[in-house]
């Protein structure tokens, strides 16, 4: 029984812890979206995904390249 009890205790100490030093979100406003800020994305060609429902891999690895350079302000 202390056995036990000694094992419990030394996980929850573990747990508090670690848990404790963990961010559990990004809370300061220098990561949000500011002015002057640039997104590039790529443009590529339309791909029909094919059937939807649960558990289905779609491939979209190999898709046209139509435009590298597509920058969002």
């Amino acid at each position: 029984m202390n056995k036990s009890f000694f094992c419990l205790a030394v996980d929850m100490l573990f747990c508090i812890t670690v848990f404790a030093q963990t961010p559990f979100g990004i809370s300061n406003s220098e990561h949000y979206i500011q002015a002057g800020d640039s997104l590039y994305k790529y443009q590529v060609e339309y791909k029909d995904p094919g059937s939807n429902g649960r558990q289905l891999e779609w491939d979209f690895s190999h898709l046209q390249l139509i435009n590298d350079n597509y920058l969002i302000t």
